[in-house]
């Protein structure tokens, strides 16, 4: 999710990929004043920029959201595990490792105690 820098009237000036000390707001994608932001200039440089920032920042929540897809579309019997190259099946097996040692909320779990 970007970081908006807001302007007194509550609309947004500029999107940041991280928090700063201008922006350490998180905008959700819905946000009437983001969408206003992104597609109020997209014939100029600044709002192509911004467009693609956005797009940048959120490649990472489409990507878990497509590996969800796959789980759920596998789960269903739409599509087989099969039906993917032998490269996509290693990297979805491998991200599905890597996923099933996190929490639900991102944290790792531990697998020993600490004490």
């Amino acid at each position: 999710m970007p970081y908006a820098k807001r302007a007194t009237d509550g609309s947004i000036e500029a999107l940041f990929a991280a928090p700063c000390a201008e922006a350490d707001e998180v905008v959700a994608a819905d946000d009437p004043a983001l969408q206003s932001f992104i597609f109020a200039g997209l014939d100029h440089d600044a709002g192509r920029a911004a467009a693609l920032a956005f797009l940048a920042s959120s490649d990472v929540e489409m990507a878990r959201l497509i590996e969800d897809l796959v789980d759920i579309l596998i789960a269903k019997n739409v599509i087989r595990l099969s039906d993917f190259s032998e490269a996509a099946r290693r990297k979805l097996d491998r991200r599905s490792q890597a996923r099933g040692k996190l929490g639900a909320d991102g944290q790792l779990v531990m697998q020993k105690p600490l004490f």
